[in-house]
């Protein structure tokens, strides 16, 4: 037994041997990641997710996306604004984070302006506003009349305070 697991050792080692020099050389690139500041499988992952694919291809480098998810974007705005100036991390944000929460928040923990350099705009979504067929309004003027009306008997989603589609005024 003992001998056994005596050859398996030095067979991994003798392994490990042989693929150092194919591990240093992975190594010589850098990792470039891509923050996202929303959970995995929403509209912002998904395009941080193509945008890797071609930067991977185009770069030949690897490059990874890191969900950082939280408070409407600000937790990958924040690593990123402490991650070294070498190009190497990124962050896909949402505008929200970047243009409406400066006006909601006292203390951001970044400036938008100073803290970050943008380089590209990737993407353009439209929202929509949907109701149910249960709903007592036809068209948007009459859902807000009715809103008005019946403060306290709707609810609504977005993906947070701050974001775009959030409005406080619902």
């Amino acid at each position: 037994m003992q001998r056994r697991q005596f050859q398996t050792l030095a067979s991994a080692a003798a392994l490990g041997l042989l693929a150092a020099p194919a591990l240093l050389r992975a190594q010589d690139k850098p990792v470039m990641k891509i923050l996202v500041g929303f959970p995995p499988g929403g509209s912002v992952d998904v395009v941080a997710r193509l945008l890797a694919e071609r930067m991977k291809v185009a770069l030949d480098q690897n490059v990874i996306v890191d969900n950082k998810p939280g408070a409407a974007g600000r937790v990958a705005l924040g690593e990123v604004k402490r991650a070294a100036a070498d190009g190497n991390t990124l962050v896909l944000a949402a505008s929200g984070a970047l243009v409406i929460l400066p006006w909601l928040l006292k203390n951001l923990g970044y400036d938008p302006v100073r803290d970050f350099t943008p380089i590209a705009r990737t993407t353009s979504f439209d929202f929509a506003l949907t109701v149910g067929p249960g709903a007592p309004a036809g068209d948007i003027k009459a859902l807000f009349a009715w809103l008005k009306a019946n403060p306290g008997k709707a609810n609504y989603a977005t993906s947070g305070a701050g974001t775009v589609p959030h409005s406080p005024d619902c």
